[in-house]
């Protein structure tokens, strides 16, 4: 996916700012979560980085478990842990 991201922001000039946003479930101790959250975060970053995006471009930010940002606020599943560690990209355009 990040590839297919990499080509879109290559071909379209309008692409000015990339939010690289990281998050993790809530299985842990929060501030290992943080950290995780953070190197999910950089590992995108970083990958982003290397195959040619500018990173004057990137903000990259990362919430741990911050509830505010949960997809599913009581996990109770691997499924629904799954769903809350993530990266999220918004790429802002002219």
């Amino acid at each position: 996916m990040l590839n297919n991201v990499i080509a879109y922001i290559k071909a379209d000039s309008r692409v000015y700012s990339i939010q690289i946003n990281g998050f993790t479930d809530t299985a842990g101790p929060s501030g290992e979560n943080l950290e995780s959250s953070r190197l999910r975060a950089f590992a995108v970053h970083n990958y982003l980085v290397s195959n040619g995006v500018n990173e004057a471009m990137l903000e990259t930010r990362y919430f741990g478990e911050t509830e505010d940002y949960l997809i599913v606020r009581n996990e109770s599943t691997a499924s629904e842990r799954d769903r809350n560690r993530r990266v999220t990209l918004l790429l802002r355009k002219n």
